[in-house]
């Protein structure tokens, strides 16, 4: 099962700079609003978060996917296993700033 956790933002005073960022859709910004605001109180997976509204899977995996090329999102294995000793899911991290998600600094593709 994915675990989503939320990195804290170290100045509360400075926006969320998604809203500022014109490399992510709206769809992106809706995703990425739902997980901030649901992370710490329930247990997220992708396939949870595709029910939630009219998106489907391979929509939400996309908006996903373009969260992580941007920074706003890490993705990493689960070095656990689960009860029958196979891939135990992912955790992800969700940045309020790209630069933040030590993932990002290091990636020199650009976000499209």
């Amino acid at each position: 099962m994915e675990k989503f956790i939320i990195e804290k933002r170290k100045d509360p005073k400075k926006p969320f700079l998604i809203f500022e960022d014109p490399r992510v859709s709206y769809r992106d910004i809706g995703l990425y609003l739902y997980m901030v605001r649901h992370a710490e109180d329930r247990i997220l997976s992708l396939p949870f978060l595709a029910e939630r509204h009219t998106e489907k899977y391979a929509a939400t995996k996309s908006s996903l996917d373009h969260l992580i090329q941007c920074g706003y999102v890490s993705r990493d294995k689960k070095q656990t296993r689960d009860q029958r000793g196979g891939f135990a899911g992912y955790i992800y991290r969700i940045y309020e700033d790209p630069f933040d998600n030590p993932e990002f600094r290091q990636v020199s593709i650009p976000c499209q």
